[in-house]
């Protein structure tokens, strides 16, 4: 429940921009959630989805289940959150956050294996 209402609120943001507001802005927003829901709450969805599954069948425990969709949800969110902000050159973002979030998207491929 908690993740519907969250993607709703999360897609919300992206109506924060208006007939005259500049295009940086507008696209600071319609990048905020296309990214938000790729490295965000797409892979948090699957990974819970997959644990459910396993747990059905039998091929896992809830404990345990349960232990690694929190850890990869939190991975998920914190390393995808920070990493988008790679895309935010644009905007006149700082070379030291563009530089940060471009180490933590490069990362991605390390949190998912």
């Amino acid at each position: 429940m908690i993740a519907a209402a969250a993607i709703g609120l999360f897609y919300g943001a992206g109506l924060m921009w208006g007939r005259h507001t500049n295009l940086a802005v507008a696209e600071y927003w319609r990048w905020w959630v296309v990214h938000l829901w790729v490295e965000g709450f797409f892979e948090v969805f699957a990974t819970v989805a997959i644990a459910f599954l396993f747990t059905r069948l039998g091929l896992v425990g809830v404990p345990s289940a349960t232990r690694a969709a929190l850890f990869s949800s939190v991975i998920y969110l914190t390393g995808g959150i920070i990493g988008t902000m790679h895309h935010l050159y644009f905007t006149g973002t700082p070379t030291g956050v563009l530089a940060f979030g471009a180490v933590f998207s490069a990362l991605e491929i390390v949190r998912s294996c």
